[in-house]
């Protein structure tokens, strides 16, 4: 039997935002986590980002950066299969589509509990300081049925 496994995609995440060309940056991405990662391996939307060193535009952010994360990665690169291995203190080679400017409005549900490294995010200081730079948090709302 086949399973499939779903994966979060960027309509799960973004409730609202202004437009992709304004609300969006297609940006390379520097891992400075300590370790190889595989970005895009598993669900990317929402893996958060901080400000980037050296020539990156964003260094990926890991457990313990949840204050400076200052965007979202939204997608992976155009044309390619949304996943690339990034050695640690190496750069992407694609582009990657990261949400950098409000106004947006964000579903909190789907931002991720776990870094690229799998330890655990505090996603409450992830929404602080993202609502910080004029982001807004919604959570998805219960699904129930009364017969």
């Amino acid at each position: 039997m086949t399973t499939y496994l779903e994966k979060n995609v960027p309509g799960d995440l973004v409730v609202h935002m202004e437009s992709l060309e304004y609300c969006t940056k297609t940006a390379q991405i520097r891992n400075t986590t300590g370790s190889t990662v595989t970005l895009g391996a598993g669900s990317i939307a929402g893996q958060p980002v901080k400000a980037g060193t050296g020539t990156a535009d964003y260094n990926l952010a890991k457990a313990g950066d949840e204050a400076s994360v200052i965007g979202l990665i939204l997608d992976g690169p155009t044309g390619q299969d949304d996943q690339e291995v990034i050695l640690n203190n190496g750069y992407s080679v694609y582009k990657w589509q990261v949400l950098v400017h409000p106004p947006v409005v964000i579903n909190q549900t789907y931002l991720p509990a776990l870094d690229v490294l799998a330890a655990a995010f505090t996603v409450a200081s992830i929404v602080t300081a993202l609502k910080a730079l004029g982001w807004e948090f919604r959570t998805e709302p219960a699904k129930t049925t009364t017969l």
